[in-house]
């Protein structure tokens, strides 16, 4: 077999953690309130993805994941749990 088991890819692109930080000081997240900036969104999501790769079942440890994001989302609307990141995630299996 060659070339990768997993692959983890994004539907859209990814706002950077300074993007976020942008949105949050321009207002534009609405459902955004205090936030833990400097974000680390990103650098987080990227953990994520490397920590799924890393199990037996990495689809469905990144929909864990991403279940955890929406109720963080949900439960607070800071722009650091955002859909904007965790729903581009996709990890498909060969």
């Amino acid at each position: 077999m060659r070339g990768a088991r997993w692959v983890t890819s994004a539907r859209w692109s990814l706002p950077t953690d300074v993007g976020l930080e942008w949105l949050q000081a321009s207002g534009l997240s609405a459902s955004a309130t205090e936030s833990s900036a400097p974000f680390s969104t990103f650098a987080s999501m990227v953990a994520a993805v490397n920590d799924a790769q890393e199990q037996a079942d990495p689809v469905a440890a990144l929909g864990a994941w991403q279940r955890g994001q929406a109720d963080l989302w949900e439960r607070t609307g800071d722009a650091a749990y955002s859909p904007l990141i965790w729903g581009a995630l996709t990890t498909t299996v060969s």
